[in-house]
């Protein structure tokens, strides 16, 4: 799927991902690799390719670069780069049909994986059957709530879970039923198995996707995937 080599171009921009990978909100010199495991590089990668019918895209499915993130909802390296990185790149390129970004599933929770975080599981499920039945902006609301609300414990009150639906504009007996029934686990599952494929083994990972496929690696840090995604922009333009 990916080309084994980079272009010349590319290998600069990884050079410059690295350089300023060495800071990640705060310039802490090892926070590139964060306390779940993951630590990133900037190498070609073998993620799944995005699929406008089955990934939650927040943009155009035509852009040019996609911008994936494998999360966990109770991860406090995930809030942070949901809050401080994730926000600032959406405005950044809120007009820019060029970049997209996608959110896939990651919990470090059992069955997955050793129980880091236990409610993980259950909100990313709740978050499928939000998609289910509202699409991709409901999806996106009820994400936007659960990072504003969680004490990233892995101790969510999953009492609320049909609350964010509701505020996401789901209706609540739809929700619960999905819910209840687990209706969406296997699309969480599938989730992590690909990410778990891709190499993924900590939150947040994040990967750079060309239209064409190529991915690459990429670290959760502003700066860093700004100077990426415009090099990126400028060299398939």
């Amino acid at each position: 799927m990916n080309e084994k080599l980079l272009i010349p171009g590319s290998i600069i921009i990884a050079g410059l991902i690295v350089a300023a990978s060495v800071y990640f909100v705060g310039g802490n010199s090892n926070t590139s690799t964060n306390n779940d495991g993951q630590n990133p590089d900037t190498t070609l990668a073998d993620a799944k390719l995005v699929d406008p019918a089955s990934d939650h895209i927040l943009g155009s499915p035509n852009a040019d670069l996609f911008v994936i993130e494998y999360s966990d909802l109770e991860c406090p390296f995930c809030k942070r780069y949901h809050d401080e990185v994730l926000s600032e790149l959406k405005t950044t390129y809120a007009d820019n049909d060029r970049v997209a970004f996608v959110f896939r599933h990651f919990p470090l929770d059992e069955p997955y994986t050793q129980p880091l975080h236990p409610t993980a599981t259950e909100e990313a499920i709740a978050a499928e059957c939000v998609a289910k039945l509202g699409g991709t902006d409901a999806f996106y609301s009820f994400i936007d709530d659960i990072f504003a609300t969680t004490a990233s414990d892995g101790q969510y009150d999953l009492s609320q879970l049909v609350v964010h639906a509701e505020a996401a504009g789901v209706d609540a007996t739809d929700f619960n039923t999905c819910y209840n029934n687990k209706d969406t686990e296997a699309i969480v599952a599938a989730s992590f198995q690909e990410g778990a494929e891709a190499g993924v083994n900590g939150t947040p990972t994040i990967f750079l996707q060309t239209a064409s496929g190529k991915t690459y690696s990429a670290v959760p840090d502003y700066n860093a995937l700004k100077v990426a995604i415009d090099a990126y922009l400028a060299e398939l333009k």
